[in-house]
């Protein structure tokens, strides 16, 4: 796998926490209920802005002096993303906020954006699997692919980021977290991968965890 490839990882988390969102919206009315979703999408848009700016930084910046104009698409896609969450967000607090005789009709302009967001994330990670990453293995060397997978990291300050990795590795199927951990284990220096490894193993539970130890060397 060359490191390029290895972005499929976030973008299976991506598709899969709003798929995720839009079912958590179809179920929430209370207001209690609208909180917790509201606090579940601002983690979401932190994750996903994060990881769109570090691939406009370190991805999009490098492509379009070898592919000059492909980007542009891609990066309104991003701008639409993020325009998406913001309404989904305000959405969901006038739906808390609301009287109970105005609160259903409410819900169902929520529910509605929900699936806009999920109809827009998905397709969007989609082509850049599809498109993109096999564009980028052709024009850049491993290591200046591993190079940009640098900086789109820093994307995620380490802060967000020690919430991102447990959430990435949740969100993925069990085949997938041992090609993740194989992954960062080669590209990250080993302190950084142990501070990495501290943080799966205090955010997952122990199955999840011992499903991972048991199938990568090197890990306790």
């Amino acid at each position: 796998m060359q490191p390029a490839q290895g972005v499929r990882f976030i973008h299976i988390a991506l598709s899969r926490e709003a798929h995720e969102i839009e079912l958590q919206a179809a179920r929430s009315e209370s207001p209690e209920e609208l909180t917790a979703l509201g606090e579940r999408l601002a983690q979401f848009g932190m994750f996903n802005k994060a990881h769109t700016d570090g691939e406009e930084l370190g991805l999009y910046a490098d492509l379009e002096l070898k592919a000059p104009h492909v980007r542009a698409a891609y990066l309104h896609d991003h701008k639409e993303d993020h325009e998406l969450f913001v309404d989904l967000a305000n959405r969901i607090i006038a739906a808390r906020e609301a009287s109970a005789a105005t609160r259903p009709g409410l819900l169902t302009a929520m529910r509605r954006q929900s699936i806009a967001l999920t109809e827009h994330v998905v397709p969007h990670v989609h082509k850049e699997d599809t498109l993109i990453t096999p564009l980028v293995c052709e024009l850049f060397t491993p290591a200046e692919q591993g190079a940009q997978i640098g900086k789109m990291m820093g994307g995620f300050s380490p802060e967000l980021l020690a919430k991102a990795i447990p959430w990435l590795i949740r969100m993925i199927d069990a085949d997938d977290r041992v090609s993740y951990m194989q992954m960062i284990q080669k590209v990250m220096p080993p302190e950084r991968f142990g501070i990495a490894c501290g943080w799966i193993r205090g955010g997952v539970n122990a199955d999840v965890w011992s499903g991972i130890t048991s199938r990568v060397p090197g890990i306790a």
